[in-house]
C-alpha cells in the first residue's frame, strides 16, 4: 500500500503564494514518484467545476462562515489522522492547533513565514518589520493567533523551514532547535533554457501578491526614473493604489493580475530582470523560478533572498550591506556585457544545484514517512 501524505494548505492554485505553489508542485511530485499526496485547502474554486482537478485535491469554499469552514477543515484533519495519513501542515496552522487540542496525533509543519505578522500587516495593526514585530505588544486577538501558531509548531514532530532567518524566528516562538529542519524551497529547472526563443518585451518583472511589504511602489518609482518597462504579475489589496501610482508617474507598467503556474515561466521569459523588493522573504519561489529562467535577479540583503543570491555572482542584493540602492541595481541590469551574462548562467546553475525539486522534495517526503 502506497504511503499517503495529507498536505493541509491555506491556499491552492490558481491562488498565488508560496504555500499554493508548494502544494501544487508537491502533488505533482507525488504522482511522479508513487507517493499518494492528498491536498486539503481553501479556495474560491470549491463551488465551481472541478473536473480538471486531481481527485486527490479537496477544496473547501473560502467565502463562507468562518466557523463553518474551520469546522470542515478540522474534521478533515482528524479524519486523515484516523486513516493513518502522514500529515503535513503547509498552512491551516490554527486549524491544526485546534484539532491537536481535541485529539493527539502526529504531524509535521512546513512554514512559509510568520502568519501572525502577515495578518497584522494586512489588517493594519502594524507597519513594523517582521523582526521588530516579535517584540510588539499584541492585542488579545493577535495574542491568541500567536498562541495557536506556536502551539502547532511546538507540537509538531518537525518544523520545516526554508531559511535560517525563519529558523531563528521559530526559536523565538519556543520551538526547540532539534525540531527545526531546514529544507530550501525548490523549483524545476527548464531542461533546455531558451535564451533567444522569447522576445524580451519588458526590462523588469515582479511576481508576488500585491501587499505593502513587497515594496512594489518603490519598484514603480524606479521604473519611472529609468524610463523602463515593468510587468507586474499577481493581485492583492494594493493593486488599485499601484495602478494609480503608475498612472500618476506615467510609468510604463503592465498588470496581468493572477496568472496560473503554467503561465509564469512564459511571462518570466518576456523580461530581462526580476525584482523582489520585499521586507521579508523566506525563500521566494518566484525568485527561484526567475533564476531558473536565466533572469538577472534583484532582491534585498537581510532577507531570505540572501540565502539564494550571491551578490554580483548570480544576482544583485540591495541595502546597507552592499551599498546598492534599488534604483542603482535596476540601472546596472539595463547594461549589457560579459558580467551580466555570467550572472544569468550562474543563476541557472545555482537553482539546479541548490534548489533542486527532486532532491529537496525527497527529503520532505522521507521526513514525513520515516520520522513518524
Amino acid at each position: 500500500m502506497r504511503p499517503t501524505i495529507a498536505v493541509f494548505s491555506g491556499i491552492f492554485a490558481p491562488d498565488t503564494g508560496g504555500p499554493a505553489k508548494f502544494a501544487e508542485s508537491f502533488l505533482n511530485y507525488g504522482e511522479e514518484t508513487g507517493i499518494n499526496v492528498r491536498i486539503f485547502a481553501y479556495s474560491d474554486l470549491a463551488r465551481k467545476n472541478q473536473v480538471e482537478l486531481s481527485p486527490n485535491v479537496h477544496l473547501i469554499e473560502r467565502n463562507q462562515n468562518l466557523f463553518l469552514k474551520y469546522f470542515k477543515m478540522i474534521r478533515m484533519i482528524l479524519r486523515e489522522s484516523r486513516r493513518g495519513s502522514y500529515i503535513l501542515a503547509n498552512g491551516c496552522f490554527w486549524e491544526i492547533a485546534i484539532a491537536r487540542h481535541l485529539k493527539e496525533f502526529a504531524f509535521f509543519t512546513k512554514i512559509p513565514g510568520d502568519i501572525v505578522w502577515e495578518r497584522a500587516r494586512n489588517q493594519g495593526f502594524t507597519s513594523k518589520s517582521i523582526d521588530v514585530f516579535q517584540t510588539q505588544k499584541l492585542t488579545l486577538k493577535f495574542w491568541f493567533l500567536r498562541y495557536l501558531f506556536s502551539y502547532a509548531l511546538n507540537n509538531s514532530k518537525r518544523v520545516i523551514v526554508p531559511s535560517d532567518h525563519l529558523g531563528s524566528l521559530c526559536r523565538i516562538w519556543g520551538v526547540q532547535q532539534e525540531k527545526i529542519t531546514k529544507i530550501s524551497n525548490s523549483v524545476k529547472s527548464p531542461t533546455a533554457p531558451d535564451k533567444l526563443g522569447f522576445k524580451r518585451e519588458f526590462d523588469f518583472i515582479t511576481v508576488s501578491r500585491l501587499v505593502s511589504w513587497k515594496g512594489i511602489k518603490e519598484v514603480i518609482r524606479a521604473v519611472a526614473l529609468l524610463d523602463a518597462r515593468l510587468l507586474i504579475v499577481g493581485d492583492g489589496p494594493e493593486r488599485q493604489e499601484l495602478e494609480e501610482l503608475a498612472f500618476q508617474l506615467k510609468a510604463d507598467v503592465v498588470f496581468t493580475g493572477e496568472s496560473s503556474q503554467r503561465e509564469i515561466p512564459i511571462l518570466l521569459r518576456q523580461a530581462s530582470s526580476f525584482v523582489l523588493n520585499s521586507d521579508f522573504e523566506a525563500t521566494s519561489y518566484a525568485l527561484l523560478e526567475a533564476q531558473a529562467e536565466g533572469l538577472i535577479v534583484i532582491a534585498n540583503a537581510g532577507t531570505g533572498s540572501e540565502e539564494i543570491i550571491s551578490h554580483k555572482l548570480n544576482g544583485l542584493l540591495c541595502g546597507e550591506k552592499t551599498g546598492l540602492s534599488l534604483e542603482q541595481a535596476m540601472r546596472l541590469t539595463l547594461e549589457t556585457g560579459e558580467e551580466i551574462q555570467f550572472m544569468r548562467d550562474a543563476a541557472r546553475i545555482n537553482v539546479a544545484k541548490n534548489f533542486n525539486i527532486e532532491i529537496n522534495y525527497k527529503q520532505i517526503s522521507n521526513l514525513c514517512i520515516h520520522d513518524h
